[in-house]
C-alpha cells in the first residue's frame, strides 16, 4: 500500500516516481556507465537505490551532476558538444541501438557526448528521468501510454524497435509430458500447457504478465489456464527454471535461449510470430515534455544517431554482434547475433501517427492498456525530431 503522502502528491512527476519505486520489479543486472562508447566503471546496486531515492524525493530538473543539466553544452572538449545522460533499465541486446550509437561514433558525429548508465531496473531509470537526473531513458509502449494516462508528461521521440519480442522456453519435462512443439498453432500450444507454471519477472500486471494473459484471452482461454509465477529478478527466474520449480519461462531474448542452452528444453513461441504487433513502436527513447520541447536540436541529434544505429543493425547484424561482443561478454557470438536478428529494429528510428493509432487499438485488444483518448495518445509521442522530419 502506498504511504498517504504519496497518494496526495499533486506533482505528476513525483507521483509517477513514487508509483515506479513501489510497483516495478527489479531486473538485477550489472550497473554500468559508459561515456562516448567506452566502458567507464561498474557501480554497486546502492547507486541505483540512491537514484530512486532522489527521484522519489522530487529532485528538481536541472540539478547539478553529470548528465543532469538538461542539454546545456557540456564542459567537454568542445563548446559545440552537448552532454547528455541516457539511463537504461537493463544491459541487454535489446538496447543495442543506444550502445552502438555511442561505440560507432554516431552520437559524436551529431555533436552529442552521450553518457550511458545502466541502473539495474525500470524503476531506477524511469525515476531518474522524471526527477531530471537524466535526459532520456528507454521505455516500451505500454509503460509510455500508461504514464500518459496518469498525467505524467513523458514523450517518445524516436523508436528503437517495433513489436514486442518475448519468448516462451519450455523445460524438457514439460516437453515430454505435453508434447508441445514450436510448429503448433498458438491456440494448440497454450491449450497443451494447461496448469504449467510459467516464470516471469514481475507480476501478472507487469509487462510479461499482461502480454501472456493477453495471449490467453486472444485464444479464448482464461487467465488462470497456466500459473504465472512472478519473481523479483532475472537470477530468480534462472534458478526456478534450472531447479525444476517452474516448467517454462517467458521473457525477452536472449534470456529464454540462455535458459535452454544451460538447462535444456526448447523455445516454442515468440511474440514476433504475431505479425500484427510489428506495427507497434514498442521501445523508444523518452524524455520529459519540458526537456523535449526545450531542446529540439538535441532531440534531432539523438534521433539521428539512434536511426543510424538501427539501420546498421538491420543491414549488418553480424558486424553489430562483433562490435557489441565486449559489451555483452556473457553471451556467445552466435547467441548475440541471433538476439540482434530477432528484434525488428525501426528503420531510421521512425514511427508515424498512424502506427500509434493502430498500436493503441492492438494494445487494448490484447489487454495491455485500457482505453486511451486521442489527445492523451498524441501527447505521448512526437515525430518532429525524426531524421526524415
Amino acid at each position: 500500500m502506498r504511504p498517504d503522502n504519496q497518494e496526495h502528491s499533486t506533482n505528476p512527476l513525483r507521483r509517477f516516481a513514487n508509483y515506479l519505486a513501489i510497483l516495478a520489479p527489479r531486473r538485477e543486472k550489472p550497473l554500468r556507465t559508459q561515456a562516448s562508447g567506452h566502458p567507464h566503471r561498474r557501480l554497486w546496486y546502492a547507486a541505483a537505490v540512491g537514484v530512486v531515492a532522489v527521484a522519489a524525493a522530487g529532485c528538481a530538473p536541472g540539478s547539478s551532476g553529470n548528465g543532469s543539466s538538461g542539454g546545456s553544452s557540456g564542459s567537454g572538449s568542445s563548446a559545440k558538444t552537448t552532454s547528455i545522460t541516457i539511463a537504461l533499465p537493463v544491459a541487454e541486446p535489446v538496447q543495442a541501438p543506444v550502445y552502438l550509437a555511442a561505440q560507432l561514433g554516431y552520437f559524436s558525429k551529431e555533436g552529442i557526448n552521450a553518457h550511458i548508465i545502466v541502473l539495474a531496473s525500470d524503476t531506477a531509470a524511469d525515476a531518474a528521468l522524471v526527477a531530471g537526473s537524466v535526459q532520456y531513458t528507454s521505455v516500451n509502449a505500454v509503460a509510455l501510454i500508461t504514464a500518459a494516462e496518469k498525467g505524467v508528461p513523458m514523450q517518445d521521440v524516436c523508436t528503437e524497435y517495433n513489436g514486442p519480442s518475448w519468448a516462451l522456453a519450455v523445460s524438457s519435462s514439460v516437453l515430454s509430458s505435453t508434447h508441445v512443439t514450436a510448429s503448433m498453432s498458438l491456440k494448440q500450444l497454450l491449450t497443451a500447457l494447461h496448469g504449467t507454471k510459467v516464470a516471469i519477472v514481475g507480476t501478472a500486471v507487469s509487462a510479461p504478465g499482461l502480454i501472456f494473459t493477453g495471449l490467453l484471452k486472444q485464444e479464448g482461454l482464461p487467465a488462470n489456464w497456466v500459473s504465472l509465477v512472478g519473481v523479483s529478478a532475472s537470477s530468480d527466474l534462472t534458478s526456478a527454471y534450472s531447479h525444476g520449480e517452474v516448467g517454462a519461462v517467458f521473457d525477452t531474448q536472449p534470456t529464454p535461449d540462455q535458459e535452454v542452452q544451460t538447462s535444456g528444453g526448447k523455445v516454442v513461441f515468440n511474440t514476433t510470430q504475431l505479425t500484427a504487433l510489428d506495427q507497434i513502436p514498442w521501445e523508444g527513447l523518452v524524455g520529459t515534455k519540458s526537456y523535449i520541447s526545450g531542446n529540439a536540436k538535441v532531440d534531432k541529434a539523438v534521433c539521428a544517431a539512434i536511426g543510424e544505429a538501427d539501420d546498421y543493425l538491420l543491414k549488418n547484424p553480424s558486424a553489430a554482434a562483433s562490435d557489441l561482443a565486449s559489451t555483452f561478454p556473457s553471451l556467445s557470438a552466435t547467441l548475440l547475433k541471433d538476439s540482434l536478428v530477432a528484434y525488428k529494429w525501426a528503420p531510421d528510428a521512425g514511427m508515424t501517427a498512424a502506427q500509434w493509432t493502430t498500436s493503441a487499438s492492438l494494445l487494448k485488444q490484447y489487454g495491455l492498456i485500457s482505453s486511451v483518448s486521442s489527445s492523451t495518445l498524441s501527447g505521448a509521442y512526437t515525430i518532429k525530431y525524426l531524421p526524415a522530419g
